[in-house]
């Protein structure tokens, strides 16, 4: 599974929110699909640090673009064996945008966002498992 998580070419072919994630070295670039939501759209892009811990976990902090544009993203992938054939995944993302909208519609805007990234997680959960089932 550690194969998965370290590689961002396999994290954006099983995250359905992300249309890419390209490495140049630590830094990762994140693009996620657009989100339109009352006549706005918002396509969040971010770049990350990682920082690997080989079979434990990939921790992300903010990096390059992110903070100057007003996004912050960090979070990690975290794997725990369970046994010899059995492995826990948990991924935690703090995401936070500077949507730029008028602050009537915040509470909508970021309702509809936050649902579709709940939803893209569980399916990239379910992606994953069905690829360590291969």
């Amino acid at each position: 599974m550690w194969a998965l998580v370290i590689d961002p070419v396999h994290v954006a072919r099983l995250m359905p929110a992300a249309t890419s994630v390209v490495a140049d070295g630590n830094r990762w670039a994140w693009r996620l699909q657009t989100y339109r939501v009352l006549g706005f759209q918002v396509t969040p892009e971010f770049d990350v640090e990682i920082s690997p811990e080989p079979e434990v976990r990939v921790t992300f902090r903010p990096a390059g673009r992110t903070a100057a544009e007003g996004i912050h993203a960090a979070g990690q992938f975290e794997l725990t064996e369970r046994g010899s054939s059995h492995t826990d995944l948990e991924f935690d993302l703090d995401l936070r945008l500077d949507l730029g909208i008028p602050s009537l519609l915040t509470g909508t805007v970021r309702s509809v966002i936050v649902r579709e990234l709940q939803r893209g997680t569980r399916e990239f959960f379910r992606n994953v498992e069905r690829e360590v089932r291969r």
